[in-house]
């Protein structure tokens, strides 16, 4: 196994000496993620008792200057790198339950890759989506919430091409994901995903096998659902879930 990479000291908040997520940079030049700079300046939530400091240089700033500008380059930066190295430690050890893997899907979930990039991690990982459905797999909701929203991303970058090729075992991972109720968002990414998967090669089948029409739960879960069954009808009016008297109701 290769040597974890090397976070840059530049990617890392000096405040909460983690890598940014949304960097922001004040009036004095440093750079800081925007939740833990408008924490000291502020205060928790905002109702005072912030320091109103630059917390590296120490200087006092003028109200005018404790609004930070958001550092699109930077944040561009972290995210090319982290496409590239972070997801890394979550290839390395795909059955870890330990938070380092967490953090990882959550970094690249709230960076928010565009398109091009969640491309390129496929290109560059062919395992990626295999990865994905191992970490769906683990018993933490928080990495299967962070897996799934990613898979969410992944899947509308995708092209019909792609989408054929997914496996039976990621189908089921995201149907699981639905049946546990791992969160309301992420149930909803799930329901997305598989809307998204159905129309093309034997996705529907993969569906109906994982379980996909037996699955219950919130109202708008079943909004959504009822959406996929009447787009799927003609394939899972065949499904075993199925009771018969309802077999009239569904088009030849």
């Amino acid at each position: 196994m290769e040597a974890a990479a090397e976070v840059p000291s530049y990617f890392l908040c000096p405040i909460s000496l983690e890598i940014m997520r949304d960097p922001v940079t004040l009036a004095t030049g440093i750079t800081y993620d925007r939740c833990s700079i408008e924490k000291w300046l502020f205060g928790d939530g905002g109702v005072g008792g912030g320091k109103g400091t630059c917390p590296v240089t120490r200087r006092q700033l003028a109200p005018a200057e404790r609004e930070a500008t958001p550092n699109h380059t930077l944040r561009r930066l972290i995210q090319a790198w982290s496409a590239e190295y972070l997801f890394d430690s979550v290839l390395d050890s795909p059955m870890s339950t330990s938070s380092p893997e967490e953090e990882a899907l959550g970094v690249l979930y709230s960076l928010k890759p565009s398109q091009a990039t969640l491309l390129r991690i496929l290109d560059k990982n062919g395992g990626f989506l295999d990865t994905l459905a191992s970490v769906l797999r683990r018993p933490s909701y928080r990495s299967r919430a962070y897996a799934i929203l990613l898979l969410k991303a992944m899947t509308s970058a995708m092209s019909p091409e792609r989408l054929m090729t997914v496996s039976s075992e990621l189908v089921q991972e995201v149907v699981r994901v639905v049946a546990d109720g791992v969160s309301s968002k992420a149930v909803k990414a799930a329901l997305h995903v598989l809307c998204r998967l159905c129309p093309w090669g034997r996705n529907r089948v993969k569906a109906v096998e994982a379980g996909a029409v037996a699955v219950d739960g919130g109202e708008r879960a079943r909004a959504r659902a009822r959406e996929m069954l009447k787009a799927n009808a003609r394939v899972w009016k065949d499904s075993p879930c199925l009771q018969a008297h309802l077999k009239a109701s569904y088009p030849s």
